[in-house]
């Protein structure tokens, strides 16, 4: 599922840069069942869920990234998108690529 919604992320950046222009995605992800001990007992169990998605935008030789820290299951996606989006049509219409999107 996750493989899916990335790929379409990719799909909608690649619509917004020029030609010259291009970008990686990278993904990492993870998703953790611990329980917590204290004297023999069981104290605290649950889960974690947390990813990052890093986006190279690159023009040339010039390069700018941008970490988006990822959470809440799926809806995570909702977000993402617009952000990368946002963030790959400033570099599009810049001259010079910026510090930091």
């Amino acid at each position: 599922m996750m493989r899916a919604h990335l790929q379409r992320l990719a799909a909608a950046l690649s619509g917004l840069l020029r030609e010259s222009e291009g970008f990686t995605l990278w993904l990492e992800a993870e998703r953790t069942d611990f329980v917590r001990f204290n004297h023999g007992k069981v104290r605290q169990a649950g889960e974690v869920k947390q990813a990052y998605l890093d986006l190279r935008l690159i023009r040339g030789k010039r390069q700018a990234t941008q970490q988006l820290s990822l959470s809440g299951g799926m809806r995570i996606w909702r977000w993402s998108r617009p952000r990368c989006r946002h963030c790959a049509r400033r570099l599009s219409r810049c001259r010079t690529i910026p510090s930091c999107c």
